[in-house]
């Protein structure tokens, strides 16, 4: 069979790579003009993972001792060559096809090739053909999430002002910008924490983060060489569960109350590791995504723990003594300048100067040009607070997840299986009712098994879209493409392996996960 591949990131190759193996004919369709994805089209400065390179290499290869455990982007852009290399250099079944952008995806009436794939190249210009079946693996990190005028009244105007930078996050590359300038972050993600750190290294005049829903903060490292992940995916995380357990959640209960007890006593809140400011409403285990930089959290946290001991003695609260005496324990250490565990010290503490951050727990309502004569845009926010002298916004709002590619494929086929747009919409509602999360507004949904296939066209399938709440996307990858190929009964095709390498799996009619020594 004849297989399109979207995309040449992490999830693409592997997607290629399994695909050959059981002896399909795939041609991969990137945009860029090489291989990596997001690891080489949104880098910034000292770009690193903040999964380790035990969790988020593939079965089959394993990263080198000389890799850092949390490798950079060049570390794992040259992992990724080294892994084209070894499984998709060596098969004849692999056809790359760079600066190569997918148009649109049609069904066509023939079941003998039903998918239509129309595709520009700026080298070989548009062409049209014919696949039995497509793998989307454009990635989660492509089309940036940009706040309208809407969401931000004027914003706008401050991008037109000459002596204002208003950027979204992917456009971020170096900590200079941020020179002598007065900074405002939007959005509290990993990417948003790595560059309100870079606005501390780079001498930013003050820097604010806006965070709407607050964050749980853990560390990618729980000590010297013991990375978070590796340290989670243990042999009880991973063992028997009865059904009951697993229905009552108790495993889940359990686990947060001991992991927020540890947090209490190591770093002094339980809402996370050493974290003061932002946090989330309610902790509890498998319903946040865990921010893993932490870098910027020592200058967010800094005069927080002061600032709650002295807003609890202005309303005259009465806590219990014990709760009492811990919080005036934690406001010592913060007077004292004494820092907990190297997270707020340290290194970070030398390299940044403890430099605070303001955290605003709130949304942005205005946007205003500063007064005559002042320099500076005031930003006002729903909770009535305000910042003055604004210069730079740094949109770190995410992505919207966008396929308009997809848009006459998927109203064909419900006028194909006879179906309305308002029963669409009533199924897509169905679906995201089953589903552990919503998608944003405006974004285009997944299908619903296991977010990977359509059950009414298990063929077109969706690679690399569900994010683990611990570990890596790569490798879940790898393990989606395996049990699509058994959904989709792609396995075992005839002339499984080919010429040219590759050739696990051939004859077969399961696919095999290869492992090798770590």
């Amino acid at each position: 069979m004849r297989v399109a591949v979207i995309g040449a990131g992490a999830s693409g190759l592997v997607a290629a790579k399994y695909l050959a193996d059981q002896g399909h004919n795939v041609v991969i369709f990137e945009s860029s003009d090489k291989i990596g994805g997001t690891f080489v089209n949104k880098v910034y400065d000292e770009t690193a993972l903040v999964s380790s390179k035990t969790l988020t290499a593939f079965s089959d290869l394993r990263m080198g001792e000389d890799i850092p455990d949390h490798p950079s982007a060049e570390h794992y852009v040259a992992y990724l060559q080294q892994y084209k290399q070894t499984f998709l250099d060596t098969s004849k079944l692999i056809e790359f096809r760079f600066q190569t952008r997918v148009v649109e995806i049609l069904r066509k009436n023939s079941p003998q090739e039903p998918y239509s794939v129309a595709s520009s190249s700026t080298l070989a210009g548009e062409k049209d053909e014919t696949f039995h079946a497509v793998a989307i693996c454009s990635g989660l990190h492509n089309v940036p999430k940009i706040p309208a005028e809407e969401e931000l009244p004027g914003i706008g105007a401050f991008k037109a002002d000459p002596n204002t930078i208003c950027i979204h996050s992917s456009e971020y590359k170096e900590k200079s910008i941020f020179q002598n300038r007065n900074v405002l972050i939007l959005g509290c993600g990993e990417t948003a924490m790595d560059i309100t750190k870079r606005a501390v290294l780079g001498q930013a005049n003050s820097i604010g983060i806006v965070v709407r829903e607050g964050f749980l903060s853990i560390p990618h490292l729980m000590a010297e060489e013991k990375p978070l992940d590796v340290f989670i995916t243990n042999l009880f995380e991973h063992s028997y569960e009865h059904p009951w357990v697993h229905f009552l959640q108790l495993r889940w209960k359990l686990s947060t109350f001991v992991i927020r007890l540890g947090l209490l006593l190591v770093g002094g809140s339980s809402w996370g590791f050493g974290q003061w400011a932002c946090r989330v409403s309610e902790v509890k285990r498998g319903f946040h995504i865990i921010n893993k930089a932490h870098g910027a959290l020592p200058n967010i946290n800094k005069g927080q723990r002061l600032k709650e001991l002295k807003l609890s003695q202005e309303r005259g609260e009465k806590k219990p003594l014990l709760a009492a005496l811990w919080e005036r324990f934690w406001a010592s250490v913060e007077r004292k300048g004494v820092m907990t565990l190297g997270l707020a010290g340290g290194e970070g503490e030398k390299d940044q100067g403890v430099m605070p951050v303001t955290p605003y727990n709130t949304q942005v309502a205005s946007i205003r040009k500063g007064s005559e004569g002042g320099k500076g845009w005031t930003v006002t926010f729903r909770n009535g607070e305000k910042v003055e002298g604004v210069d730079t916004i740094v949109m770190a709002t995410g992505y919207k997840q966008e396929f308009p590619f997809l848009q006459r494929y998927r109203s064909e086929l419900n006028e194909t299986l006879g179906l309305k747009d308002e029963e669409e919409r009533e199924r897509k509602r169905k679906e995201e009712d089953a589903c552990c999360f919503r998608h944003s507004q405006g974004d285009d949904y997944l299908p619903s098994e296991h977010f990977i296939t359509d059950p009414r066209d298990p063929r077109v399938a969706f690679i690399g879209f569900a994010r683990p709440n611990v570990g890596a996307i790569p490798p879940q990858s790898e393990m989606q493409v395996q049990w699509w190929l058994q959904r989709a009964c792609l396995c075992g095709a005839p002339g499984g392996g080919g010429a040219g390498g590759g050739g696990r799996g051939h004859g077969t009619s399961s696919v095999q996960r290869k492992s090798s020594p770590p």
